[in-house]
């Protein structure tokens, strides 16, 4: 945890000031740097502890992490728990709003990802939710 959050602290350009706030871009961009040095850092320090202490070879160790092999079933299954989380808004936002149009064309996710904002919130957390 602290390998993770001591970044966000140290460095000046992780650190939201008067001038700018955590969603400016030059912040987003310097967080999304931390955050992916301090994966690696986690995972290299996560394998060598399963190495040396588990005495796991690596492909054991990958297995033990969950990263291999990828389970579509998994995917399919997280992704239906979380639609049926947010059916509620995604029902108000689609059909209420008649959202699906955008949703359809792809202009909605294309708009999203087009800042940096839409990149951390989307990309980023989803990525960083599977370090170790």
């Amino acid at each position: 945890m602290v390998i993770y959050v001591l970044p966000f602290y140290l460095s000046p350009t992780t650190r939201p000031s008067p001038a700018l706030n955590r969603d400016a871009p030059s912040v987003i961009r310097a967080r999304v740097k931390a955050v992916t040095l301090a994966c690696f850092a986690c995972s290299l320090i996560t394998l060598l502890v399963l190495h040396n202490l588990a005495h796991l070879d690596i492909h054991a160790s990958i297995r033990k992490l969950g990263w291999w092999p990828i389970s579509f079933y998994d995917i399919g299954r997280t992704i239906l728990l979380v639609a049926i989380l947010f059916a509620g808004p995604l029902f108000e936002a689609g059909i209420v709003e008649e959202g699906w149009k955008d949703w359809i064309t792809g202009r909605y996710a294309a708009e999203i990802l087009s800042t940096w904002i839409g990149w951390r919130n989307l990309i980023v957390v989803g990525l960083v939710r599977k370090c170790p």
